[in-house]
This record gives C-alpha cells, structure tokens and sequence, in this order.
C-alpha cells in the first residue's frame, strides 16, 4: 500500500475517505504518533492489513466488508504493537503482520501459525549495525549464500535485518527482543514465489524467493525473501499454511 493516496486522502479529508475503509476508532487510534508521515504510515498499515484480510476471508467464503473488520494491537507486555483482527462471530480467526517504510506499507495474513513480516528501504547501514544485528555465523552467511550472489552489501544487510526483525515478531518473543537472541543458520530455497509483490518484486531484477529458514530455537520456518524497487522485504510463517501478502 502505497502511503501517497492515503496522504492525499488524509489532505482531504482526514474524517472522508479514509472511513470507507477503517473505523472511526481506528483513525483516532493513529493519533498516538505525533509525526505526520508516522501517522500515515500506521494508517497505510492499517488499510493494507485490512485489504489482506478481507481477500483472505472472502476467498474462503466470507465475504466481509471493511468496517464489519476491526484492527487493534496488543497495547502492552512483550507482544505490545502486535496487530490484532476482530472478526464477527463465526468467522475463523487470522494472524496478520504489518510492515511500513518510506513511503510503502505491507500486511499479510495466514489462517493459523504465527506470522512476521518485516519491510526496510536498502541504505548503507554502519559496520556498528551488523554487530548489534546478525551474529558472525550470520554474517558469514549473507555474504556467500548463493541466493544473493551478484546482489549489493547495502542489499544483503537489509534483506538480513528485515528477516531478523521478521523471525522477531514471527518466535513469539516480543516485537523489542534483541536480535541477537534470535539467530538463524541458513536458509533452503524452495523456488521462486508464484506471482510478484505489487509495488516491490514487478520490475526487472527483483528478487522474490520462496524459503525454508532454519533456526537452533526454533527449528524450520516457512518463508519469502523480497528485493525490488529500492526495498527489502522479508515474510516468515511458523506453518506450512499459505500466507497472503498485500503492498
């Protein structure tokens, strides 16, 4: 989800158009963040999670509209920021994750498992940064798996950030656990993604790779690895259920 067309929503009319999309509540909830592009990314965030949910949900045969969907978030303890989905009664539950960074947001949703997707734009990142995020087993790793050969350091570091900000929110821990408390040993590929990312994977060049991540804790998670556009993006699931993605 693109933040422009909420920014030019939100010019308009903060109270008009965002609300055929989200609640009341959910718009005044944005207020938290005093920033005006922190506050449209979290709106993004928000149209875009509920745009997942709703194909998600209609494709199994429960065709919802937009405000009979609420979105909330766990409001403190180490799951604090987590989204939550309210359905109405008698419709299967979801995990969602969100995602946002300069200028793009990104949600996904899966029926059952835990769910962590994490979006960066590539910049230089300060060699304190590779410490403070990746082991040396892990560093060792971006720099010769095969998957990213070819691929710029700026690349591989946020597309490794975003996979352990993804494991993050994906192993249950918190969304403010240390990095370095959730490492990972490698990845298998498992071909690459069916169809591309909307507004990340469409051009020429883009990386969209299915995976299986493995990790000492938490043994093999599913998973997908993005590079488009100028982003990274990265998606892990603690099922082998499908997961939807929606930019």
């Amino acid at each position: 989800m693109p933040l422009a067309p909420v920014r030019q929503a939100w010019e308009s009319s903060p109270q008009g158009p965002l609300l055929t999309v989200l609640t009341p509540a959910e718009v005044a909830v944005s207020a938290m963040h005093h920033r005006l592009e922190r506050r449209l990314a979290h709106l993004a965030g928000r149209i875009a999670a509920k745009s997942a949910v709703l194909h998600h949900l209609r494709a199994r045969g429960y065709p919802l509209e937009p405000q009979e969907l609420g979105l909330t978030q766990w409001m403190a303890g180490p799951e604090q920021g987590r989204p939550v989905a309210q359905l109405p009664a008698g419709v299967p539950p979801c995990e969602l994750s969100i995602t946002h960074s300069q200028g793009l947001a990104v949600a996904a949703v899966t029926e059952r498992g835990r769910l962590g997707v994490d979006l960066e734009r590539v910049n230089p990142r300060p060699a304190a940064f590779l410490d403070e995020a990746f082991t040396r087993a892990e560093q060792d790793w971006l720099l010769r798996c095969e998957l990213l050969q070819g691929r710029t350091l700026e690349e591989r570091w946020n597309l490794g950030w975003c996979l352990k900000e993804a494991l993050v929110k994906c192993s249950g821990q918190g969304l403010r656990a240390s990095l370095q408390q959730t490492p990972f040993s490698g990845w298998t590929e498992q071909g690459a993604a069916e169809a591309p990312l909307p507004g990340l994977t469409e051009g020429a060049g883009a990386l969209a790779q299915l995976i299986t991540l493995h990790t000492p804790g938490a043994g093999s998670l599913t998973g997908l690895l993005a590079l488009g556009q100028g982003y990274a993006f990265a998606a892990l699931h603690e099922s082998r259920e499908r997961l939807e993605s929606t930019a």
